[in-house]
C-alpha cells in the first residue's frame, strides 16, 4: 500500500500538468479552429512551461540568505568551523570567529558568486559550517540578534548544490589554514 502511495505522490505533478494541458487545449480549441495553430500555441505554452520548471530550483547565496536580513542590519560576526569528514562522527577540527568586517565583507563576496540548485538528497559530507550573527533593526530602538548557519563544502551549500564555477570557500579556507 505504501508504494501505492509513494507512486501517487511522486506522479501527481506530471497527472497535473496533463489535466492542465487537456484542459488548455480544450479551451482554445473553443476559439481557434486551425488544429495547427492550435497545436503550436500549446506547444509553445507547454514548452514555455517546462523551461520555467527547470530553472526554478535555481538561486544564490544572495537570494537565500536575504530571507534573514533587512535593510538595517548588520552581520556583528562570523563563526566558521571545520569538521573531520573521514570517519562517521564528524568531528569540530577548527573554529573560529571573524569579527574584523573587511574579512566578513571578503566572505560575503565569495559566497555571492554562487549558483545554487536546489538538491533532493545530500549524500556529501559537509566540511565546514558557517554561521552568520546578525542584528535586526525592527524600530526606534528596538533590535533582534539571530544566528543562521549554513552547512558547506566544495560542491554542496546546504541543501543546494553548487552550481558555479568559482572560488567560494577561498577565504574561509584561508583562515581555516591560518587557525590549525
Amino acid at each position: 500500500m505504501n508504494l501505492f502511495f509513494d507512486l501517487t505522490w511522486t506522479l501527481f505533478p506530471f497527472i497535473l500538468a496533463a489535466a492542465a494541458v487537456l484542459g488548455l487545449t480544450a479551451l482554445f480549441s473553443l476559439f481557434i479552429k486551425s488544429r495547427y495553430l492550435l497545436a503550436t500555441i500549446v506547444g509553445l505554452i507547454v514548452l514555455s512551461g517546462i523551461i520555467i520548471v527547470i530553472q526554478a530550483p535555481y538561486t544564490s547565496f544572495t537570494s537565500e540568505f536575504s530571507n534573514h536580513m533587512n535593510q538595517n542590519s548588520t552581520i556583528e560576526k562570523i563563526e566558521l568551523a571545520a569538521y573531520d569528514t573521514a570517519g562517521d562522527n564528524h568531528d569540530k577540527e577548527v573554529s573560529l570567529t571573524v569579527l574584523e568586517k573587511d574579512v566578513i565583507e571578503k566572505i560575503l563576496s565569495d559566497l555571492n558568486q554562487m549558483t545554487l540548485k536546489e538538491a533532493r538528497h545530500n549524500e556529501h559530507p559537509l566540511k565546514y559550517s558557517i554561521t552568520f550573527v546578525i542584528t535586526n533593526e525592527l524600530g526606534d530602538r528596538q533590535y533582534q540578534t539571530k544566528t543562521t548557519t549554513y552547512y558547506m563544502n566544495d560542491s554542496h551549500f546546504d541543501q543546494y548544490e553548487i552550481t558555479s564555477d568559482g572560488s567560494h570557500l577561498q577565504t574561509i579556507q584561508h583562515l581555516i589554514e591560518k587557525n590549525r
